[in-house]
């Protein structure tokens, strides 16, 4: 395989250019440089003698992912092992002298970045989302028991009985307790099977003693969902200087975001087959030095929108606009917990 990263010269763009010294609020964007594992050569020997002599030339012939690791088990059966059952001599246990990865590590690439004026409209929004759940009368009642102090199947086995002595008064004539009465009949009605009218007949029953069961619809915590953030920027170039450093930030964020391609190159082909994850970024937002805001974790950038001369028509002679409108759409790159909040984020 033939892979080669292509870099960003090593340079922090800023904006504006002129009499930056005015704009006390900035915002930093750095790209988040993420080195994964380094996967040993040891690791594919002991994946030859663990799955089958045959496994990785299959794979090299184009075997797809599943085929190959349904080869990778009839292998195994065959030497009379499983992955359960592996003789000593193909332990899957790490030791010296089998080393499948090193350690993977992010780190903050300071010598690239961009600097940019501190919008003046910043939304956060922290969402978590919560899920309708109807726990019926016998749930509400076995819920009832638990915040009582009480054992919830103690406590909707109770509800069940109440339920079926008050069916049985209702059938035995027993109706003494009128909103009861109705009460029952209303449960009894919504459980009839649909030879006997199923729906309907709970409709007129409920429209015909005004009564109906309470759902007990509760909300019930379900995730966290993750936070992202858009930034707008109006970027006018009052100089060659400025339009040329315009460009370099476009150019930044459009290349941090896209991946880098994993080419496959047999005969000269240079067919790309996969992608190595973009960088990603870290954001602080300042005002005289100090953090304003809120902190912000290490972002994906997913999206950028370029709007080129959206209020005018002038150019500079070198073909550069005078206005770029820039909007970044960012997403964390995991939920946040309390202890996030306490932390500033």
């Amino acid at each position: 395989m033939a892979y080669q990263r292509r870099e960003l010269a090593p340079r922090t763009h800023r904006f504006p250019v002129e009499k930056s010294e005015d704009y006390k609020g900035t915002i930093t964007f750095r790209p988040v440089r993420y080195t994964p594992p380094e996967i040993q050569g040891e690791a594919f020997a002991a994946l030859r003698r663990r799955a089958g002599a045959g496994l990785l030339n299959q794979l090299s012939n184009g075997f797809t992912e599943a085929a190959a690791a349904e080869a990778a088990l009839e292998d195994a059966t065959v030497q009379g092992s499983t992955y359960d059952e592996v003789p000593a001599s193909l332990d899957r246990t790490p030791n010296d002298n089998d080393t499948v990865v090193t350690g993977a590590n992010s780190v903050v690439d300071r010598s690239r970045g961009v600097v940019l004026y501190l919008p003046s409209n910043i939304v956060i929004n922290d969402v978590v989302s919560y899920e309708q759940f109807e726990l019926g009368a016998i749930g509400a009642i076995g819920l009832g028991g638990v915040q009582a102090g009480q054992g919830a199947i103690s406590a909707i086995a109770r509800g069940v009985e109440q339920a079926g002595s008050s069916l049985i008064d209702l059938l035995a004539g027993n109706t003494s307790d009128q909103r009861g009465a109705r009460l029952t009949a209303s449960r009894a009605a919504q459980s009839l099977p649909s030879r006997f009218g199923g729906a309907l007949t709970a409709g007129v029953v409920r429209a015909g003693t005004a009564t109906t069961v309470n759902p007990n619809t509760i909300n019930l915590f379900k995730s966290v969902q993750l936070r992202e953030f858009q930034f707008n920027f109006k970027l006018i170039a009052n100089s060659a200087r400025e339009a040329e450093e315009i460009d370099n930030i476009t150019k930044f964020f459009r290349a941090t975001m896209y991946p880098d391609t994993i080419d496959f190159d047999p005969t000269g082909l240079n067919v790309p087959i996969g992608y190595d994850f973009p960088d990603k970024f870290q954001i602080e937002m300042r005002y005289n030095g100090e953090q304003v805001g809120v902190r912000i974790l290490n972002s994906v950038l997913r999206s950028v929108q370029t709007n080129y001369n959206p209020s005018s028509m002038s150019w500079h002679k070198d073909g550069k606009p005078s206005e770029v409108d820039i909007s970044l759409g960012f997403g964390e790159e995991r939920t946040l917990n309390r202890n996030d909040i306490f932390e500033g984020y």
